[in-house]
């Protein structure tokens, strides 16, 4: 049961990204806005307020992470991380192919004005 949950989990991820790369649905086509970036590429795993409590987030074989803690900001060159990861994929988050580098730096900044405990 427990490797049927995490097979279904990565079914529901690769459909939800084959249907964001299809033709003509691409990050030229998106909204401009961060927070519009953020809802299409990111909410459903990372949860709108990015507390890695999205709706597919209990599915994945490793937990988003908590974008709202200090320790997550702590780290060395975190943006430059984050913009790697929807580039490169990280643990259960494949890569975001269809997000371009300048859409990536729009989620980035949207994650870190959101996100980012006050004073960090």
């Amino acid at each position: 049961m427990f490797k049927r949950k995490h097979l279904v989990a990565v079914v529901v991820v690769f459909l939800f990204l084959a249907l964001a790369s299809w033709p003509g649905f691409s990050a030229d086509n998106a909204p401009a806005g961060g927070a519009e970036l953020f809802a299409k590429y990111c909410a459903a795993c990372h949860g709108t307020d990015g507390k890695g409590h999205g709706p597919a987030a209990a599915r994945l074989p490793t937990p988003p992470q908590d974008m709202t803690t200090a320790k997550f900001w702590q780290r060395a060159d975190v943006e430059k991380k984050i913009a790697e990861a929807i580039a490169s994929g990280s643990n259960s988050m494949p890569p975001l192919r269809q997000v371009d580098e300048a859409a990536a730096q729009k989620i980035v900044e949207y994650m870190t004005d959101s996100f980012r405990p006050q004073g960090k």
